[in-house]
């Protein structure tokens, strides 16, 4: 009998040694917490989260977000021609400067045809209106009939531009058969500026860079890109 009460003190003993190690009454070393009171100490608990690794994220972001070209507007491209060689520098390095790009055309030289010698830009205009009506669109390489002015405060209409003498004369023979006789050849001279550039960009960049290059340069003229 005396046995059996020892054994049932040492079992409540042990008992109650286990429960109180459970409930973190007893700490050795390093501090360890158990549940419950784990949770009841952490911060914001249910505001955790677990964070993707990086390169995963990355991986996802670019999924769902295709690349920024893609989405880039597309180029446009024009050409000005007739311009000095410091000219065609200056103007390829502010479209750079604009998220474009240009190409330096070859020096060449080019027969002109226009109407020359116009008192002002009201005239000018008004020799314009007549040459689109009954010749819409005048040849390559120029893009455009184009209001130019000129030295003495005058103001000439260039209606195109061409690599031969033959070609030139041929233009201005058709104008005149059309009712435009005041045309004129125009042959090169050595001073007359004879540089190019093609110019790539979008097209509102390409817009103001095309304004800002004509003002700059009187004389310069836009044209189709080679191609």
């Amino acid at each position: 009998m005396k046995n059996l009460r020892i054994i049932f003190f040492v079992l409540v003993l042990v008992n109650l040694v286990f429960l109180a190690w459970s409930q973190a009454y007893f700490v050795f070393g390093k501090e360890e917490i158990h549940e419950p009171q784990r949770m009841s100490q952490q911060v914001n608990a249910d505001k955790l989260r677990i964070l993707a690794n990086a390169a995963e994220d990355a991986g996802t972001a670019a999924a769902a977000h295709p690349a920024d070209k893609e989405n880039a507007p597309a180029q446009a491209c024009l050409a000005i021609g007739g311009l000095t060689a410091a000219e065609a520098e200056k103007i390829a390095l502010n479209i750079s400067m604009a998220s474009g790009h240009a190409v330096r055309l070859p020096a060449q030289d080019y027969h002109r045809v226009l109407i020359p010698d116009l008192a002002g830009m009201a005239q000018a205009e008004a020799q314009k209106a007549v040459v689109l009506a009954k010749q819409p669109q005048p040849p390559a390489p120029l893009s455009a009939v184009q209001i130019q002015a000129t030295e003495k405060g005058k103001f000439a209409v260039l209606l195109g531009v061409f690599k031969d003498e033959a070609a030139a004369r041929a233009f201005v023979a058709a104008l005149a058969r059309q009712g435009i006789s005041n045309a004129r050849w125009i042959k090169p001279v050595a001073d007359l500026a004879h540089e190019g550039v093609e110019l790539h960009a979008s097209g509102t960049v390409l817009d103001d860079a095309v304004k800002a290059a004509l003002l700059a340069s009187p004389g310069a003229w836009l044209m189709h890109c080679a191609g």
